[in-house]
């Protein structure tokens, strides 16, 4: 995870909007907006844009998330938001094997979960920094 996150960290700094992926199979990379699109990009294999590449590893990735964080400029809070989001299917070939059915669904609730805690998040910065001015 150090070469992913030295990654994040130098794409960031360079001005990318850049997030870090975990595949929850032992194995972390990362993705960067590029030209309207997120391009896979994993120093540690030395890939870019092969988001198959870990389809031969011998582990099925039943779920593969993607987690951003950006400043929270717009509410004056001073704050980080992050969000995460299900990008699974980028990384699983078109003929894989159906994610089963109850992880899939524990996935979709957790992710939804993150993203209502998030909201709430957002609300009590904007209500903190409403009060603040």
């Amino acid at each position: 995870g150090e070469y992913s996150m030295v990654a994040l960290r130098l794409l960031t700094a360079l001005g990318f909007r850049t997030r870090w992926v975990n595949n929850h199979a032992d194995h972390v990379w990362v993705e960067t907006f590029v030209y309207n699109r997120w391009i896979h990009i994993d120093p540690c294999e030395a890939a870019v844009d092969e988001p198959l590449l870990y389809v031969g590893w011998g582990r099925d990735f039943h779920h593969v998330l993607a987690y951003e964080s950006s400043d929270d400029r717009g509410s004056g809070s001073g704050c980080s938001r992050a969000t995460v989001e299900d990008v699974t299917p980028r990384y699983r070939p078109k003929d894989a094997a159906p994610v089963p059915e109850a992880l899939r669904k524990e996935v979709a609730k957790a992710v939804a979960q993150a993203r209502e805690e998030e909201a709430q998040e957002a609300q009590q910065s904007e209500a903190k920094a409403k009060a603040a001015s």
